[in-house]
């Protein structure tokens, strides 16, 4: 699947509370449990796509700064 750059940065919506919600959107061709381990567990995610620095729960803020994202090829 080849994906346009502006898919790729991202899509930005505002939630009725007023939160706002960054959307990425990727596909793997791996098992879903080891995509999962490799988002939700730190050692994993810092190998596999970059760091989060925040608590880990739903309606926090974090930071997830994307080390090993690539841009995609012309």
């Amino acid at each position: 699947m080849r994906e346009d750059l502006e898919t790729r940065r991202g899509t930005v919506t505002t939630e009725p509370d007023g939160r706002q919600r960054l959307e990425f959107r990727r596909s793997w061709p791996d098992p879903i449990d080891g995509v999962w381990s490799a988002l939700t567990e730190p050692d994993r995610l810092v190998r596999w796509i970059g760091t989060f620095e925040g608590e880990r729960r739903g309606g926090v803020t974090g930071t997830l700064t994307m080390t090993h994202e690539q841009e995609p090829a012309a």
